[in-house]
């Protein structure tokens, strides 16, 4: 019985480590595309520095606006402080390229924060299974010394 239930943890120690190890995986794929992602934003954010200047200076007319919470929000202040003097001439004649901007990037928001909601799923996931690897580990532990006393006793009784 003991032997069985050794046999038994063990396939599911392995299986867990498994898990655990493709968890870990995922999470590192997750993080690089989080940050490969955040890095083409700022390339697409500094390839239009006049909208992101008309967006950032709420410059009348443009008629569009990002929320305080887009995760660009700041990175847009720094780069619309830069340029907001020659931002308000230009936005006249480009408010389609500033509402294209202004689209681009609250979907580049909705997209980072869905990213790092699966980041922190991920995240708790791979603690739960690795807490449940854990007491696996330590029950398979338990169960292989008793299996040695078990046969140690036997052992003496030769």
């Amino acid at each position: 019985q003991v032997d069985n239930d050794s046999s038994r943890l063990s396939q599911a120690v392995s299986n867990r480590k498994n898990k655990v190890g493709y968890l870990e995986q995922q999470l590192l794929t997750h993080r690089s595309n989080l940050s490969d992602y955040k890095g083409r934003v700022d390339a697409y954010m500094m390839n239009h520095k006049m909208a992101i200047a008309a967006i950032s200076a709420g410059i009348v007319g443009t008629g569009v606006a990002l929320d305080s919470t887009n995760e660009f929000s700041d990175d847009m202040k720094a780069v619309g402080g830069i340029t907001a003097l020659f931002a308000a001439g230009w936005a006249l004649n480009h408010s389609d390229e500033i509402a294209e901007v202004a689209d681009t990037l609250n979907q580049a928001d909705s997209h980072v924060k869905s990213l790092e909601r699966q980041i922190g799923q991920l995240s708790s996931q791979l603690s739960s299974e690795s807490e449940q690897l854990s007491r696996e580990e330590q029950s398979l532990h338990t169960l292989q010394v008793k299996r040695e006393q078990i046969r140690t006793e036997l052992e003496s009784l030769r």
